[in-house]
């Protein structure tokens, strides 16, 4: 089975750009020390915008490791705050996909 590869959208509110932003970078740490089904979690902010979008490209060993990362305590806080402190300005956007071509890196 394929890698199961997922990309998030995240719109945060103006002047809750930072909030987001750490929340994210929390997420990210903890999966990269919790999490060994996490292949990926990178957290990319966009450029040449006045409120930026979050984009969070995430690389899972399958399905069992995306649902074990959903389910984390972490990610069910980031959940809560986006709520709780009204973080962005629509909802997160999230697509799951399996890679069919193509390279990932020639670093």
């Amino acid at each position: 089975m394929p890698n199961l590869e997922v990309v998030a959208i995240i719109s945060p509110k103006p002047r809750k750009q930072a909030r987001v932003e750490q929340l994210l970078l929390e997420v990210s740490a903890h999966a990269k020390e919790n999490e060994p089904d996490t292949l990926r979690y990178q957290v990319h902010r966009q450029i040449k915008k006045d409120t930026p979008e979050f984009v969070v490209i995430e690389t899972y060993t399958g399905k069992a490791g995306l649902e074990k990362h959903a389910s984390s305590d972490i990610y069910k806080r980031l959940g809560k705050a986006i709520q709780s402190e009204d973080l962005l300005v629509k909802p997160l956007q999230v697509v799951a996909m399996h890679p069919i071509g193509g390279f990932a890196s020639r670093l």
